[in-house]
């Protein structure tokens, strides 16, 4: 999986939510983005497997979601990581290196066809799009609130 040293990213962290993590991640093929031109791809099973294909070639992980901080540990017969999801939308899901400034963006593979990143730039203005989206959002919101009424204008019917 490849990363990108981000230290501009952690503003667009507000969007992240707890995740069920086997809803999110399972069922779906995650292509990974990088600039090198190789096809990878990340299958989350539910029994704990994970699949990576890299340009049509498997490799045979494990990986498991660790609720106590929302963590993921992905092993291998060498090694293992801990990744923190951060974002996660119905097109992207990000990964953050436990401990670092490193990210992995996956991108649900369904949707690569209305969603075409080329570049680290193309993330990113991405993510600033649905940062102006999500402060309209909250602007709607904060202009929908209704108005407190005054105590005692309420009526409580209890059956």
């Amino acid at each position: 999986m490849k990363t990108y040293l981000c230290d501009s990213f952690n503003r667009y962290k507000q969007f992240s939510r707890k995740i069920n993590a086997k809803t999110i991640l399972c069922n779906k093929s995650w292509w990974v983005f990088n600039d090198n031109g190789d096809k990878d791809l990340y299958i989350f099973q539910k029994d704990g497997t994970l699949i990576i294909s890299i340009n049509g070639r498997v490799c045979n992980f494990t990986w498991k979601y660790i609720s106590a901080n929302q963590s993921i540990v992905i092993t291998s017969a060498e090694q293992s990581y801990m990744v923190i999801p951060v974002f996660v939308d119905g097109n992207i899901l990000v990964l953050q290196v436990d401990g670092t400034n490193e990210y992995a963006f996956l991108i649900d593979e369904n949707v690569l066809k209305k969603l075409v990143f080329k570049s680290y730039n193309d993330i990113i203005k991405y993510f600033e799009i649905k940062e102006k989206e999500n402060e309209k959002e909250q602007q709607i919101e904060l202009l929908n609130e209704p108005e407190e009424a005054p105590l005692g204008c309420y009526l409580t019917i209890l059956f």
